[in-house]
């Protein structure tokens, strides 16, 4: 396969638009879920609360996703996405206030992880659903969805990596920001991609 057939869906400009956002925003989010982790167990050196954070985090996939996926059907994507987004930037930034002036606490912690799942299990299926309708040529979905898993991967690799630089140097309240920032970028994007959508 050569480099146009495997990024034949940049072809789409709208999904270019969208695979820009995607980046910063998914970079972002796993920053954000490293910096949970981090803080949970710099805070309490305990294993079982740390595995707790990240199995509370996930529970709203098992029952939110399914009933999110009858929604998308009947609902505007696209605002649902923004919606969804929005929500997660003001909860990234509010992370950043608390965890910039010292005031972080582990309750917080496990209230913020809950809440970024819930919104998460609403917006990744809506994601990939809104993706499907900004390809112009249909036979280029099954490229953008595996551009799409590749970013994943590669946002998983490098986020925590970043996470790390930027807590050593700055602090965990840095990453909340990066993160929210990511989701202003984000949001811009997908309302220009709204222009033509």
């Amino acid at each position: 396969m050569s480099v146009n057939q495997s990024l034949q869906s940049f072809k789409s400009r709208n999904y270019r638009l969208f695979f820009g956002g995607q980046s910063l925003s998914m970079i972002g989010s796993f920053m954000t879920e490293t910096t949970y982790a981090w803080l949970v167990y710099s805070q309490t050196e305990s294993v079982a609360l740390l595995g707790l954070i990240g199995f509370l985090s996930q529970v709203p996939n098992l029952i939110v996703s399914p009933l999110a996926g009858i929604w998308i059907e009947q609902l505007n994507r696209r605002n649902i996405l923004i919606t969804a987004q929005l929500f997660m930037m003001i909860l990234s930034l509010t992370l950043a206030i608390i965890a910039l002036t010292r005031t972080i606490s582990i309750w917080q912690i496990i209230c913020a992880s809950v809440l970024q799942g819930l919104l998460s299990s609403i917006e990744t299926p809506t994601r990939y659903a809104f993706m499907m309708d900004i390809i112009e040529k249909k036979e280029d979905i099954t490229n953008a969805t595996a551009l799409h898993s590749s970013l994943l991967s590669g946002s998983r690799i490098i986020a925590p990596a970043i996470a790390g630089i930027v807590i050593t140097n700055l602090s965990p309240g840095h990453c909340f920001l990066i993160d929210g920032i990511s989701y202003i970028l984000y949001v811009g994007l997908d309302v220009f991609v709204s222009l033509v959508y």
